[in-house]
């Protein structure tokens, strides 16, 4: 009986009758699932992760009192056994910094080395020079160098580096390498810094169609986290990422791991908050079927399609009707881009000088912190900032 019942589903799953288990669709949505409440109150704790190996005092590279160098800021953490990443944060203060891709959210860890498609020639070794971080002014090279460990070079337009990943639970993840460039590279790094760009390929398509992503990176002689690609999991299919230097990169690169995090392994993934505390279901019910609740809807939607890019892309069309509906959708996006890109203060007066100029308070006085309407006097506060003319009105 059994051997029968056995005959009739294969002999279905050949002819179609039977859709076989081995055979569900691997880009069918999967659900996310929550986290371990234990998993998650872990997050923003040092737990396991050992202070960096630095002689004479760990946690510090390079700094030595005896020298003239002071430890200061807080220690440098190895976010994983084995890692050689340094992990800094410009200027902390009353909250100590932890790496954010640590032993917790740690997937997978490829020593480069070990990974499919390295030659011998691509092997070989690299000892980081001895760099002390200043809370500020420059770094301080103290004339050591650490251990040598194994590196793989990625040449310009040369091999490239892959691995698989087997089908992932529901989320977000990252994909980094580990890695520096040579230190003869770096001279005159601040006034022309040399082009790393790194490449990433993986079949992250709605159907598994390979798509290709490219980052800009600026590289040291000490190894930190470079092109952090990230990409979105929703369904059961399996992973192939493919890692390299573009052409047009005029530097090899160093690397000496690859991991892959899972960004959201120390958040909860669920709603914190699921109904409302203070207002009852039926009273929110109520409210949201009056008729100022449903004239508020309606204006709401008005205002989004009058702003929209299709009503946009219209009334660019009746403008100019000469022009087609490719290099339409063009100028729109150039139009938003210019928008985007002046609607913010220049980040380099963020901090310091926009504190002490006092921008801040004209910033909230012309209305453009954080909107993209008031173009004109974004520009002009801009203006004012490169030229000094804040400095006149508050000393």
């Amino acid at each position: 009986m059994a051997r029968n019942v056995l005959w009739v589903l294969t002999l279905g799953a050949v002819l179609g009758w039977v859709q076989p288990m081995w055979a569900a669709d691997p880009y069918a949505p999967q659900p996310m699932e929550p986290n371990p409440i234990e998993q998650t109150v872990e997050a923003g704790r040092i737990g396991e992760m050992a202070l960096f190996p630095a002689q004479p005092q760990p946690g510090y590279p390079g700094a030595n009192a005896a020298e003239g160098r002071q430890p200061n800021m807080y220690p440098q953490r190895l976010p994983y056994p084995g890692s050689v990443e340094h992990w800094l944060v410009w200027n902390p203060h009353y909250i100590m910094p932890i790496p954010p891709y640590n032993y917790r959210t740690l997937l997978k860890n490829f020593p480069a080395q070990q990974m499919e498609g390295v030659t011998d020639t691509m092997r070989g070794q690299w000892a980081e020079p001895i760099e002390f971080a200043q809370r500020a002014g420059e770094a301080v090279y103290t004339g050591g160098k650490r251990d040598p460990v194994p590196v793989v070079r990625l040449k310009p337009g040369g091999e490239q580096l892959h691995f698989t990943l087997d089908p992932l639970p529901t989320g977000m993840y990252a994909v980094r390498l580990i890695a520096a460039i040579e230190s003869e590279h770096l001279e005159g790094w601040k006034e022309y810094p040399n082009d790393v760009i790194i490449t990433m390929a993986i079949n992250d398509g709605p159907e598994g169609e390979v798509r290709h992503y490219a980052l800009r990176q600026r590289g040291t002689d000490n190894f930190y986290s470079l092109g952090e690609f990230f990409f979105h999991v929703e369904d059961a299919r399996s992973w192939e990422v493919t890692l390299g230097l573009q052409e047009d990169s005029n530097v090899d690169l160093l690397v000496h791991n690859v991991d892959v995090h899972d960004i959201l392994a120390e958040t909860a993934k669920q709603a914190g908050k699921k109904r409302s505390i203070h207002v009852s279901t039926d009273t929110l019910e109520a409210n949201w079927a009056r008729d100022e609740a449903k004239q508020a809807r309606e204006n709401h939607e008005a205002r989004v399609n009058a702003t929209s890019p299709a009503s946009d892309l219209v009334k660019l069309r009746e403008q100019h009707p000469e022009v087609s509906s490719e290099d339409a959708r063009k100028q729109w996006r150039s139009n938003r881009d210019e928008q985007l890109w002046q609607s913010v203060l220049p980040g380099v007066f963020i901090d310091g000088p926009l504190k002490r100029l006092g921008v801040i308070r004209h910033a909230v006085a012309l209305g453009v912190v954080g909107r993209l309407g008031d173009i004109n006097d974004v520009r002009s506060l801009r203006k004012r900032i490169s030229s000094g003319g804040l400095a006149d009105d508050h000393g």
